[in-house]
């Protein structure tokens, strides 16, 4: 149903999945082995000047450029493990280092300190692994823009083929926005691979799915609905999944954040940031038309609720959100409860 769909879909879009890369920051970590030159010369003087020429030589040729331990998280474990092999071929340093939090580099959005690789080595080998990098990271950026469009289409329109047992299926994501791009080109036929392998002929007049191999023949629907609406005091998202909001102290909504907070809390309020979740609140409000549905206004039991939780666990909840078997793990278990309006 829409909303299995809709947790499906931001599982999919969790970009704070734990990677293989960031579980263990020593995976890539590497210092290589000390270069030693020995100078025969002359005299303490000859030698003191070839030296300085050498360092000067050396000095020139090395380059040290930071990367974003994000852009990392980007890469899968392939990419991670062709990046560390082109470290241990150019044999340059790659370490891992905090940026000061006191820095404006060293500040992300949610106020947490930022952390980055150094590259040191010569210019040419520093150089060649950014590449490799870059490429790695555009290429995930790419896809993340794909599979954003698709899943923000899947929200209005559905395709579904009927199965062999004369139940409607819908296609995935994939199949999902090309089958919708076909239609709004007004293409009269597309190719279409099944997910076990089978290669289908789908006529967009008909909407029917031919098996190229057997001739049979699959019904075909196009259901759109409406999107649900976003909150009317929420920022413009501009199609972004995920955005957060400082809220201005002289605001309402600050002040009446504060005010339900500190009924039974007394720690200071740095700051107050509103979470805008498409999918999140995509599945509050599914959830919430259901139980209206089924248990009418007077017994909705709509509530907010606050909660503790520690620094860490507070960018997983507000992307992917709250667990309730983690209840008491991360935080003290106070809350409030303050009806909602």
């Amino acid at each position: 149903n829409a909303r299995q769909k809709l947790k499906k879909l931001q599982e999919k879009f969790s970009r704070l999945s734990t990677s293989l890369f960031k579980q263990d920051q020593t995976f890539i970590s590497s210092k290589p082995e000390l270069t030693v030159l020995r100078v025969i010369s002359c005299g303490p003087d000859v030698t003191k000047s070839v030296k300085k020429d050498l360092e000067l030589i050396v000095q020139q040729e090395l380059l040290e450029r930071t990367v974003d331990v994000d852009s990392f998280c980007k890469l899968d474990k392939m990419e991670l493990d062709a990046v560390r092999a082109k470290i241990k071929v150019t044999g340059i340093s790659l370490e891992h280092k905090p940026i000061n939090a006191g820095s404006s580099r060293g500040r992300d959005q949610s106020g947490s300190g930022q952390e980055v690789y150094v590259l040191k080595g010569l210019k040419e080998d520093v150089f060649s692994v950014l590449e490799l990098i870059n490429k790695a990271v555009q290429k995930a950026l790419k896809e993340h823009i794909k599979d954003k469009e698709e899943a923000m289409l899947a929200l209005t329109i559905q395709w579904a083929m009927k199965d062999d047992k004369g139940e409607w299926q819908e296609l995935s994501l994939c199949d999902n926005y090309m089958l919708e791009e076909a239609h709004l080109q007004k293409k009269v036929s597309v190719e279409m691979e099944t997910p076990d392998g089978v290669t289908l002929k789908v006529n967009l007049n008909s909407l029917e799915a031919t098996d190229w191999k057997t001739g049979k023949t699959y019904k075909l629907k196009r259901t759109e609905s409406e999107a649900l609406d976003l909150p009317s005091h929420w920022e413009p998202m501009h199609q972004d999944i995920f955005k957060k909001v400082e809220l201005q102290p002289n605001s309402l909504e600050y002040q009446d954040v504060a005010k339900d907070f500190h009924r039974t809390s007394k720690y200071k309020i740095h700051k107050i940031e509103r979470v805008q979740n498409v999918y999140l609140w995509n599945a509050f409000s599914l959830c919430r038309q259901r139980i209206l549905a089924k248990n009418g206004l007077a017994e909705l039991g709509e509530m907010q609720l606050y909660h503790g939780t520690s620094a860490e666990s507070c960018n997983c909840i507000e992307r992917d959100r709250f667990d309730r078997s983690y209840a008491g793990a991360h935080g003290k278990p106070w809350l409030i409860e303050i009806p909602s309006t």
